[in-house]
């Protein structure tokens, strides 16, 4: 079943694909195999690719307490992550430059 009121999904017997698909729209698949279909445990796989022009940084969790408790970029290390968070940190009020 699908609930794609924008038409952002094109779905195939095994495949679901999507293009410009904006951040603030729902949009799902799913298929109802009833309540009996799962027995025991059973293991999910999820694969998702992400093409970006400009990379999303990663924060670790201990460098979002050094934020909150507005210590500063320095200590919290934000200068050896990969992709630099500070111009968007400084950018949300978050850091001061």
């Amino acid at each position: 079943t699908e609930d794609d009121t924008g038409g952002y999904l094109t779905v195939t017997s095994n495949e679901i694909a999507w293009a410009a698909l904006p951040w603030n729209v729902d949009s799902k698949v799913f298929y109802d195999f009833g309540a009996n279909y799962f027995s025991g445990d059973f293991a999910i796989r999820f694969e998702f690719q992400m093409d970006v022009d400009n990379p999303l940084p990663i924060l670790y969790f201990t460098q979002l307490i050094a934020i909150a408790l507005d210590l500063p970029p320095k200590a919290a290390a934000l200068h050896k992550n990969i992709v630099d968070p500070r111009p968007m940190l400084i950018q949300k009020g978050l850091i001061k430059s």
